[in-house]
């Protein structure tokens, strides 16, 4: 009998602005990761989050990183996320019991040179952040919430390994490594209208990744025994 996956548990923290709808699209958008990581825990702490002393540490980079026209600087944001949840994440009880962090914000995120950015991860670290100001003000709430779910999908793809950062087939450097199958969650999508086209694709496939993406999260987890 193959033995149960480990839990991973994935702590999720969200802006006071983020809606009910929206939040419960980013569930979704995990669950639909769970199915390539058995192991991956949704876990809600927010209220101890907020206010234990890890929570300040995030909110003082938080404002570090606003822009004049009230962005938020993506690259300071993960330092912000990273310092702020380390305490979160288990991080040095072994690689079973390490967590990740992701955070949802209603504002822009900003990236030198990228003109529009709907989410940026630290690999190493594992943590991620995610802007759904793009999708709150789509008409369509099917779009807005397979937008939001591929959005989820695409950055713990990249939290878990997918493309491999040794990978040369299939993947290209594109702020950040990213696949060029067309049909995965993993291509690069540099604009709305771009992401939600994949993600009616994807989504009507009803396979997210492609084999090679989904090979590298397996390895992935079996290198850090987590399966």
């Amino acid at each position: 009998m193959r033995d149960p996956a480990k839990k991973i548990p994935l702590y999720l923290f969200t802006d006071s602005t983020v809606p009910d709808d929206l939040r419960g699209w980013v569930a979704e958008g995990v669950r639909d990761f769970s199915r390539y990581v058995p192991g991956l825990t949704l876990v809600r702490k927010e209220t101890e989050f907020w206010n234990n002393d890890i929570g300040k540490v995030f909110e003082d980079g938080v404002r570090r990183s606003r822009t004049e026209d009230g962005k938020l600087l993506a690259k300071e944001m993960l330092t912000a996320l990273d310092e702020g949840s380390k305490g979160w994440k288990g991080m040095g009880q072994g690689a079973g019991a390490a967590g990740a962090v992701i955070y949802i914000t209603m504002k822009d995120l900003t990236v030198p040179k990228m003109t529009v950015c709907f989410g940026l991860t630290r690999v190493k670290a594992r943590v991620s952040v995610n802007s759904m100001s793009r999708f709150a003000n789509m008409k369509d709430m099917r779009s807005a919430a397979l937008c939001v779910r591929r959005t989820v999908v695409h950055e713990l793809g990249h939290m878990f390994g997918a493309p491999a950062p040794n990978r040369v087939i299939a993947a290209v450097e594109d702020f950040g490594k990213h696949c060029t199958d067309p049909d995965c969650v993993m291509c690069q999508t540099p604009n709305l209208d771009r992401l939600l086209e994949a993600a009616q694709r994807e989504y009507r496939n009803d396979e997210l990744f492609c084999s090679r993406c989904r090979r590298d999260i397996r390895r992935f987890l079996r290198d850090r025994g987590y399966r």
